[in-house]
C-alpha cells in the first residue's frame, strides 16, 4: 500500500511542477476542456499505476512490451492506407520470434 501511495504522490508532484512551470491560463478554459483534461489525466494516472504494479509482478521487459502493444494497435487501426502498415511487418516478426 505504501508503494501505491508513493506512486500517487510522485504523479501529483509532477503535475504540480508542470503547472508551476507552464503557468497555463486556467480562467480561460471552458468546462468542456476541464472535463476532457480530467478524463485524460485520470486515464494516464490509471495507466501509470497499472504499469507500476505490473513492474512489481512481471519482468520489466514484458511489462514494457505489453504497455507498448496497446498504443501500437491503436495506431495501426487508424491507418487508412495499406502501404503505411508495411513498417509493422518486420516488428511483428521480430517480436513473435523473441
Amino acid at each position: 500500500m505504501s508503494e501505491d501511495l508513493d506512486a500517487v504522490q510522485a504523479l501529483c508532484f509532477a503535475g504540480l511542477v508542470l503547472a508551476i512551470a507552464m503557468r497555463p491560463p486556467l480562467h480561460a478554459y471552458s468546462r468542456q476542456r476541464w472535463i476532457a483534461a480530467l478524463v485524460l489525466g485520470s486515464a494516464m494516472a490509471g495507466m501509470m499505476l497499472c504499469y507500476f504494479e505490473a513492474v512489481q509482478r512481471v519482468p520489466l521487459g514484458l511489462g514494457v512490451a505489453i504497455s507498448f502493444i496497446g498504443p501500437l494497435f491503436v495506431a495501426m487501426a487508424g491507418i487508412r492506407k495499406f502501404r503505411m502498415l508495411v513498417w509493422c511487418g518486420p516488428w511483428w516478426r521480430w517480436s513473435a520470434s523473441s
